[in-house]
């Protein structure tokens, strides 16, 4: 069996297994504890069939531990969340940099004519 380590964006919300049953309005097995903490999960659209009306992207619930060893918040991304972002096309800004309204985005190669000579050295 390969090993393998992924990178996905999300949006979560801290909700126990009894809320999601109930939000989903599910009746909880007799087997299952409610009170598991855990997150209702929303992923984004092309990461799955979306499964309820309320939300763009598909839904489910994590627990909590299996959530917390596979995502963190945004705002605490390592550079290799930063460059994955970055190959998403979203623009990457980090928080103490000096000046307002500055980021990073990916230029694909050959967009335009380098313009640096460090730049022109890679082309």
């Amino acid at each position: 069996m390969q090993t393998f380590i992924g990178t996905k964006v999300l949006k979560a919300t801290p909700m126990n297994r009894r809320e999601y049953v109930a939000y989903r309005g599910w009746t909880l097995p007799h087997n299952e504890n409610g009170d598991d903490l855990g997150f209702l999960v929303e992923y984004e659209p092309n990461d799955g069939d979306k499964n309820d009306d309320r939300h763009e992207g598909y839904i489910s619930w994590t627990p909590e531990d299996v959530f917390h060893k596979a995502y963190d918040l945004i705002a605490r991304m390592n550079f290799g969340h930063a460059l994955e972002m970055l190959k998403r096309n979203e623009a990457v800004a980090r928080r103490g940099w000096n000046g307002k309204g500055m980021f990073l985005y990916l230029v694909p190669a050959n967009a335009y004519p380098a313009q640096t000579g460090i730049a022109k050295s890679f082309w």
